[in-house]
């Protein structure tokens, strides 16, 4: 008689998503002064700040091209770097992916 042994198999957790780079370029272009960009790569305060200097002040360019001209460039060079540094991003809608039985939960 053979005994029932229940193989089973770990599999790793997935890997984790970044944020998508030629996303955030395309949002930074069309979107820049309104800190969408940033919405988008979790930099609330930077986006705040764009934000309010795009909406509130957007009418008198002189004013606002001191604020946003510099933080539009800073952005250009800190996209790639945001979308690295930004936590797991996990697909909980992935089958493959279930948190309680890579734990040995059922």
């Amino acid at each position: 008689m053979k005994s029932a042994q229940k193989s089973t198999v770990f599999k790793p957790p997935p890997q984790p998503k970044q944020k998508n780079v030629v996303l955030a370029y395309l949002l930074w272009f069309f979107f820049g002064v309104l800190g969408v960009h940033n919405f988008y790569l979790k930099r609330y305060r930077l986006a705040v700040a764009e934000l309010i200097a795009g909406v509130l002040v957007f009418p008198s360019f002189y004013l606002t091209g001191f604020i946003l001209v510099p933080l539009l460039i800073f952005d250009l060079f800190t996209i790639p770097a945001a979308a690295r540094r930004i936590g797991p991003v996990y697909d909980h809608a992935d089958p493959e992916y279930n948190h309680f039985n890579s734990q040995g939960y059922s």
